[in-house]
């Protein structure tokens, strides 16, 4: 399971990372590893597809 008390930072600490694919591909391999919980794994994905439509609407 992920680390206690991580919450929604943990989501949040990916969408910082530079570059959405990147962060597309860090996401799953956090969760793999237990750093982030299925809740934030899932929010984190449904997060980084709104940027990504965010981002295809500005081009």
């Amino acid at each position: 399971m992920g680390m206690s008390g991580s919450g929604a930072t943990a989501a949040w600490t990916v969408l910082w990372t530079p570059g959405l694919e990147e962060a597309q591909a860090i996401l799953p391999q956090r969760y793999a590893r237990g750093e982030v919980g299925r809740e934030d794994y899932l929010q984190g994905k449904l997060e980084l597809e709104d940027v990504e439509l965010e981002d295809s609407e500005r081009r």
